[in-house]
């Protein structure tokens, strides 16, 4: 009875920490999916270089605790290796990348385009948090992609103006006006490094 209460209590504890294993794999998954999407999706977002490399960072991270879950894993680690020589490749970040964005006419394209701006925005707070990123760095990408973010909603509501006086709807195009002058009297544009 001894040995099979043991044994019993042995392996409800190998079953725990497997359920736990298993949860924090999966967490982790869900990180670096997020973070790569992010990365992927510098077409429509622009990254500046310190931005990619705290993505490159995050990403080799997240594969190395992966690895440490998953040992035997040939896939993780041939994933770390590659993120490892991209971010030697990479170097120092100097200079930004130009903020000339056109945008889309496709209202799930821009709406698309606002939540990658706002994923990345919560990327870089919680990297800061982890301490991975410099506070001058989280304050100045912040500040443009906060401004970014405003630019895409006015141009936007500009376009959906200028779409509905072309189509003779003017009391739409005026609400459209109205609404993108109401956003910029609301922001708060920083400007200035």
């Amino acid at each position: 009875v001894v040995f099979a209460v043991i044994s019993n209590a042995v392996q409800q504890h190998k079953e725990r920490l497997a359920t736990m294993k298993r949860a924090e794999f999966s967490k982790l998954r869900g990180m670096l999916e997020d973070t790569e999407d992010i990365l992927l999706n510098a077409a429509n977002v622009p990254l500046t270089p310190a931005i990619s490399q705290m993505l490159l960072k995050r990403i080799a991270y997240t594969l190395k605790a992966m690895v440490e879950l998953e040992p035997g894993s040939r896939d993780l680690k041939s994933r770390l290796t590659d993120t490892e020589k991209r971010l030697e490749e990479m170097g120092t970040p100097t200079g930004s990348n130009s903020e000339n964005i056109t945008l889309p006419d496709n209202d799930k394209q821009i709406i698309s385009m606002i939540q990658g701006i706002k994923k990345l925005r919560t990327i870089l707070r919680a990297e800061h948090v982890r301490g991975n990123v410099d506070t001058q760095l989280v304050v100045q990408e912040d500040r443009r992609l906060e401004n970014l973010q405003l630019r895409i909603n006015v141009e936007s509501q500009i376009k959906r103006g200028n779409m509905a006086r072309s189509n003779h709807m003017l009391g739409s195009a005026r609400q459209c006006y109205e609404k993108a002058l109401a956003t910029l009297s609301n922001a708060t544009i920083v400007t200035g490094k």
